[in-house]
């Protein structure tokens, strides 16, 4: 324990401790004041030892646990996928799984990018999620999951939106049309749906299609009957005007 202590009041000034001759028990110690102080190189290192040398220790799954969360503090996003994903398939019993299966699903979170830009991360952040939501729907993090959950949802459904601007800008708008229904369809509890109707509708009125328009503002006063109050397109612009 004294050897644990002095290493850990090395950790907190910042040079690499001296943890060869530690324990377990006192490398994970060294591991969680080096994340406390925000020392996370010293932290990998410190986990490491546990997971390394002392795999069967009762503080291996904890280490393994906090090896990735080191790694996902400093942006090392392929090593904490892998480190989370270890916990499961090493410590299939360990009551840290399901946070380390939330915990990926944020590491992949933290990778997607911005609606115009590949959303590729954005669909695997959101599978992850999905899975950890139906395995551990009473999880303390299965709240936050429906948050993030949303939140990527609502960032496909605004890839598609742009997609359908692109197409209007090229005068077709029948090609605009198969995007904003694939967003009612597929996100419905996205900002973008009504969205996407409003904006369909004020498209097709534009290009003199006043029956289509007509079709698709019933569709969105049946679909979103408290979202503007059951106005037109034309309605609401006259209400807020230009």
């Amino acid at each position: 324990m004294i050897a644990a202590l002095a290493a850990i009041g090395l950790a907190g000034c910042s040079p690499m401790p001296d943890l060869a001759d530690l324990t377990s028990e006192d490398a994970y110690d060294v591991g969680v004041s080096a994340m406390a102080s925000k020392d996370y190189f010293i932290a990998i290192e410190a986990f490491r030892r546990v997971t390394d040398l002392y795999p069967l220790s009762p503080e291996a799954d904890d280490a393994l646990l906090g090896l990735a969360d080191a790694h996902r503090e400093i942006r090392e996003y392929a090593l904490a996928e892998h480190e989370y994903m270890r916990l499961g398939s090493e410590y299939p019993d360990s009551h840290l799984v399901a946070e380390a299966e939330f915990k990926l699903g944020v590491t992949y979170f933290e990778q997607s990018r911005p609606a115009a830009l590949d959303q590729a991360m954005t669909r695997r952040a959101l599978a992850q999620l999905n899975r950890f939501i139906v395995s551990y729907p009473s999880s303390e993090h299965a709240a936050e999951a429906h948050e993030l959950k949303n939140e990527l949802r609502s960032r496909l459904a605004e890839k598609l939106y742009m997609s359908a601007q692109l197409y209007l800008q090229l005068k077709d708008i029948d090609a605009a049309g198969v995007y904003f229904n694939q967003i009612v369809k597929e996100y419905p509890d996205t900002p973008w749906a009504p969205r996407a109707l409003d904006t369909w509708e004020k498209t097709l009125r534009e290009a003199g299609e006043t029956a289509r328009a007509d079709e698709v503002r019933e569709r969105r006063l049946e679909l979103f009957p408290d979202d503007a109050g059951g106005v037109s397109f034309e309605e609401r612009a006259d209400q807020t005007g230009p």
